[in-house]
């Protein structure tokens, strides 16, 4: 499950306020966490979870280029052959799909 961490909730304007938090879709709300914020100040009826405290609830956020290192290592290379400066999407694809 993908989660969005929220510096959220709060205070106006360095915070978003609750009523917004709370007008997002449903599917959002089920992915995020609200942190900086006290759960008592968060009512039951937003739908959003506070992440709870401590270093053993600890979520870790996986960054992009670690979890697409080797494709972005791919692609780089590719880019950098002259000759393949003109090659369409699909072929840069099927290339990129190619175990070096």
């Amino acid at each position: 499950m993908c989660i969005r961490d929220s510096h959220e909730a709060g205070v106006p304007p360095i915070h978003t306020p609750l009523r917004v938090l709370k007008a997002l879709p449903e599917e959002i709300k089920k992915k995020t966490l609200l942190v900086h914020i006290a759960g008592k100040d968060v009512p039951d009826d937003i739908g959003i979870k506070v992440a709870p405290d401590g270093l053993q609830n600890t979520v870790v956020l996986y960054n992009s280029k670690e979890q697409f290192g080797d494709l972005l290592q791919k692609l780089n290379l590719l880019s950098s052959i002259p000759l393949l400066e003109r090659l369409s999407i699909r072929t840069i694809k099927d290339l990129s799909l190619i175990h070096i």
